[in-house]
């Protein structure tokens, strides 16, 4: 785009990207390229899942600003409080939170309970 002003012309570069880019294909990126998290807020939380009066959630890694139901950046765990079943994908849990993400206070809870974190040495803040 050329302006003009007076007898000299001023030209303006028009950044276009290729893609637009979410801030999950960000945050997916970093995830792939080996990045920090720290910057993006991450979380470690429940998604509800199954039928009315039957719930079952997944812990998922999700982006603080997603609504519960939301897009999550991948699947970690799985909860179901009726059966009182637990499973967990330690290795993906583990290099969440050593990227900086933190889990909610009810993933705590049961991250702690399966032995996941230890309960003196981590701390919800």
């Amino acid at each position: 785009m050329v302006k003009s002003k007076g007898n000299s012309y001023i030209l303006f570069a028009l950044y276009v990207p290729t893609k637009p880019m979410t801030i999950h294909d960000f945050i997916i990126e970093s995830i792939a390229t080996g990045q920090n998290l720290r910057n993006v807020m991450v979380k470690l939380r429940l998604k509800r899942c199954g039928r009315k009066q039957q719930a079952v959630y997944r812990i998922v890694a999700i982006d603080v600003r997603s609504r519960r139901e939301g897009r999550d950046l991948r699947k970690v765990g799985f909860y179901d409080p009726i059966k009182n079943q637990t499973y967990l994908n330690v290795p993906a849990i583990l290099y969440f939170i050593e990227r900086g993400a933190k889990p909610t206070e009810t993933v705590y809870d049961i991250l702690t309970r399966a032995a996941v974190l230890n309960p003196n040495e981590t701390k919800l803040t």
